[in-house]
C-alpha cells in the first residue's frame, strides 16, 4: 500500500499558513499540520509527524533547528531563502515542485536524483 506524503506547513501569520496549505494541496498529499509562528512548531512537528516542512523564511532559522532536530528525515522546503533547508521556492506557486525536487524555471534538470 502507497501513502501520500505527509506535510506540515509553517509561517509568521495566519495568512501566511493559509497561502501555504493552498500551495500544498495535491490529490497524492496529505497537509497533516499547521503552526502559525516557532511557538506551534514543536508541538505541531511531533503530533503530525511530517515528511515534509513547507515554511515560509520569515519564521527564521530557529525552525530550521526544531525540524531538524525533532524530524531529522524530513525534507525542508522554504518560500524564500532559508539557511538550512533542502530547497527554496521562490514564490508559494513554486513549492509543489521544490517538494518533487524539480528545478525551477529557467534551471537545467538533474541528471541525478536530488540528494
Amino acid at each position: 500500500m502507497c501513502r501520500g506524503l505527509r506535510i506540515l506547513v509553517v509561517a509568521s501569520t495566519a495568512e501566511g499558513v493559509s497561502a501555504l496549505r493552498r500551495a500544498t494541496v495535491a490529490a497524492q498529499w496529505e497537509v497533516v499540520g499547521a503552526a502559525e509562528g516557532l511557538h506551534e512548531l514543536e508541538a505541531e512537528l511531533r503530533s503530525s509527524r511530517p515528511d515534509v516542512v513547507v515554511m515560509d523564511a520569515a519564521v527564521g532559522p530557529e525552525a530550521v533547528a526544531a525540524a531538524r532536530r525533532l524530524r531529522p528525515r524530513a525534507r525542508l522546503v522554504s518560500v524564500g531563502i532559508l539557511e538550512g533547508t533542502d530547497r527554496a521556492a521562490a514564490s508559494p506557486d513554486d513549492v509543489r515542485a521544490a517538494i518533487l525536487g524539480l528545478p525551477g524555471p529557467g534551471r537545467p534538470v538533474p541528471t541525478s536524483p536530488p540528494t
